[in-house]
């Protein structure tokens, strides 16, 4: 994982990465403060299919162990 760098300056103690597998990105792990609590991190990962379609899966989460556990 990789800080994004995407957070505007007043987020910056946020966790807001990039997961990587292989050198490529493939998914986002970030924490959203104005969400309730159970929904606090938001977690994507993006596969390919047949034919290079993209196939999105993401879900949020009350922790980021979750988070991390679920991506």
């Amino acid at each position: 994982m990789r800080k994004t760098g995407l957070s505007s300056p007043a987020y910056a103690d946020w966790f807001d990465c990039v997961v990587y597998d292989d050198g490529r990105p493939i998914g986002r792990i970030y924490e959203d403060r104005h969400t309730l609590p159970e929904l606090r991190w938001f977690w994507s990962l993006t596969v390919l299919g047949a034919g290079h379609a993209r196939i999105p899966y993401n879900g949020r989460v009350p922790t980021l162990e979750q988070a991390k556990a679920e991506h």
